[in-house]
């Protein structure tokens, strides 16, 4: 069968073309709904290669092209429509990407009530279909007699659980996640996304309307509340998200999943590595819990997919803070209070935005150790500099702070540093154990231009040192 540049054949072009053609009736012209159904009954008849496979990635079903179709529920004969594509049009439909959200709303999933051979088409198994058209009752009834219809998997690779989600009915949700397992719950589509990932676009994707932030806050406590995985990069997806309650369940997700994952490190981990990884009482794991993932499994334990702060990659990769996902100052003051620790650290990573390399990770370690009393020194200079500057000062007030205060200041470490030098007898003594110094006593003062000699009327003076270097015939010339 022939294909245009795009990959699809005359029967998905012509779908892709009149596809919406009842929504928009300028460009329907003289054609019916039952003139376009006449088209199609005749295309279907089309032979199509055994060895014919789209060349588009966001080709479709031609099922669920015609689902979708604006025209196939106005036409008089949609029966015969459908079965004549069933019967002369049969596809592998599992290894499709997208489902193009025909089924965000109660109106566009009806087709799949009046023709199941469609959905069926499409793989959607007898609970995968009850969950579309919202059956609370056919839902319970399926699950109470066949648990294992769960596992259902559709032409996009989703499980019940993200069709539910989908479907945003609370309580079929609830029905569905009680017989879920942790492997059902964090079962990813052919898009690579979780259920939780379903709920966060369906959170970014909702309006502020109270019932509607209702709604999605009880799908996420309902998520949440089962052993789904909460990784940052799902909390990612909500970062400007103006629902405030939605975002602190999250948080508290989060906060529930990173204390057990520590409880787990108290269990498995050295008392040395628990220093070394700084886990705390206190604080809750949050750049370090990365590092604590890759501890634990380094020594054989088996982490729950749902305490996981990573599936793939290194933990450097993976080792930002929650605050570099909060854009609100109410949930990240609400972080605070659970007890995510959070320092003025916080700001140089939102500014670098990715964390160092291993390598630059442990030259930062190895100038650490070296030079550990100026770091040391210097971080009670910042200390003191913070405590005593004022949020309200004006400029005139700062600047007149800086030149009497922290001037005179800042002279007394450089002498407090200068004091700290090595005496005569230290000197030897580390010469005694073979220690040669590259530098060694005061250094030569290198030339200063003093700029006071200079008179106003030595410009010209300069002028001519300037010509031994490259005359310009356009400057003035002195005159004698």
């Amino acid at each position: 069968m022939d294909v245009n540049e795009r990959g699809h054949s005359v029967l998905e072009w012509a779908l892709h073309r009149y596809q919406r053609i009842r929504q928009d009736p300028s460009e329907a012209g003289n054609l019916t709904a039952d003139n376009i159904a006449s088209l199609f009954q005749m295309l279907f008849v089309l032979p199509r290669s055994a060895t014919y496979t789209s060349k588009s990635k966001s080709s479709e079903p031609i099922s669920a092209l015609l689902a979708r179709s604006r025209w196939f529920l106005n036409c008089t004969r949609p029966d015969q429509v459908t079965t004549a594509l069933l019967s002369r049009y049969i596809e592998s439909v599992g290894h499709h990407h997208h489902e193009f959200g025909y089924w965000y709303l109660r109106q566009q999933r009806q087709v799949f009530e009046m023709f199941p051979q469609l959905a069926g088409n499409l793989e959607f198994g007898p609970l995968s279909q009850a969950i579309l058209k919202e059956d609370q009752i056919g839902v319970r009834q399926l699950l109470g007699r066949y648990p294992s219809c769960v596992s259902e998997i559709s032409y996009c690779g989703q499980t019940p659980v993200h069709l539910a989600i989908r479907t945003r009915n609370t309580a079929i949700l609830s029905i569905v996640l009680h017989y879920a397992d942790a492997e059902i719950l964090n079962a990813k589509d052919n898009s690579y996304e979780l259920p939780m990932d379903y709920a966060i676009r369906v959170l970014s994707s909702s309006p502020e309307a109270v019932e509607e932030s209702a709604r999605v806050c009880k799908m996420l406590e309902l998520l949440l509340r089962s052993e789904s995985a909460l990784f940052p990069s799902s909390i990612r997806f909500a970062y400007d998200n103006p629902h405030i309650e939605a975002m602190k369940i999250l948080i508290m997700g989060l906060y529930t999943r990173r204390q057990k994952l520590k409880e787990l490190a108290y269990r498995i981990l050295s008392p040395a590595e628990i220093k070394d990884l700084k886990i705390q009482q206190a604080r809750i794991l949050d750049q370090n819990a990365a590092l604590v993932q890759h501890h634990l499994e380094a020594q054989g334990c088996c982490i729950p997919m749902y305490l996981k702060v990573y599936e793939d990659g290194a933990p450097s990769k993976n080792s930002e803070s929650i605050y570099s996902l909060i854009s609100n100052g109410q949930v990240a003051e609400y972080a605070y209070q659970q007890g995510f620790y959070f320092s003025d650290n916080e700001f140089a990573d939102l500014i670098l935005g990715e964390s160092l390399d291993p390598g630059l990770e442990e030259e930062c370690r190895e100038i650490q150790e070296e030079d550990s009393f100026l770091l040391a020194y210097f971080e009670r200079l910042i200390m003191e500099f913070e405590d005593k500057i004022h949020h309200d000062m004006t400029l005139e007030v700062f600047f007149r702070w800086m030149r009497m205060d922290w001037s005179p200041r800042i002279q007394e470490a450089k002498q407090d540093l200068a004091a700290q030098r090595l005496t005569d007898e230290e000197l030897r003594d580390a010469e005694s154990i073979g220690v040669v110094w590259e530098v060694y006593g005061p250094q030569p003062m290198e030339e200063r231009c003093d700029v006071a000699k200079w008179g106003v009327g030595d410009l010209w003076d300069a002028m001519d040192e300037l010509d031994q270097i490259a005359t310009d015939p356009e400057r003035p010339i002195r005159k004698v």
